[in-house]
């Protein structure tokens, strides 16, 4: 490779990184598009897609990230909070 050429990992850094206009509860916000793919994926996974629900927890042990109680919304039915729980205690 020549010297200075830039690798993916630098490009797809530098490019999730960058900033978008994003729609809010009615408020025009810059968030990186990192951010607003972490919404929409989120977003996704709440509403019943198995695939993005699976993709949120496989990012969610990638990156050792510890999801307490508190963090739970507090909308989460008891059914989806159990079954959250039992998911998160099987792969501790």
């Amino acid at each position: 490779r020549p010297r200075g050429t830039r690798n993916l990992a630098t490009d797809l850094r530098e490019e999730l990184n960058s900033k978008i206009q994003a729609t809010e509860d009615g408020m025009r916000r810059k968030i990186s598009k990192q951010q607003a793919l972490i919404k929409t994926l989120s977003n996704k996974a709440l509403q019943g897609d198995i695939r993005a629900l699976n993709t949120i927890f496989r990012l969610i042990e990638r990156t050792d990230l510890e999801i307490e109680e508190a963090d739970v919304d507090e909308n989460l039915s008891q059914n989806d909070a159990a079954i959250l729980q039992a998911y998160l205690d099987r792969n501790k």
